[in-house]
């Protein structure tokens, strides 16, 4: 019994490290402007900001968090109908 919770628990442990992992902001931001992309939008930004500069980027959206969440990755379509 006691070797049946021990095991639950690493599992637990295990899968929550896992998910906790932290994501490189280059990494996060190629995949991110992959995405948009491939959805056919052509003209557009996609920037890394520190958390305290967020409002400083109007009509940016949040579309990612990483490096722990210190860094939000932000989106603006440029298209002009």
């Amino acid at each position: 019994m006691k070797k049946a919770i021990l095991l639950v628990t690493s599992a637990l442990l295990f899968s929550v490290s896992a998910q906790a992992e932290i994501k490189d902001c280059d990494e996060l931001k190629d995949e991110i402007q992959t995405k948009i992309e491939n959805n056919g939008v052509e003209d557009f930004d996609v920037i890394v900001v520190e958390n305290d500069e967020v409002n400083d980027h109007e009509g940016f959206k949040v579309v990612g968090s990483c490096e722990g969440g210190s860094h939000k990755v932000l989106y603006k379509n440029n298209y002009k109908a």
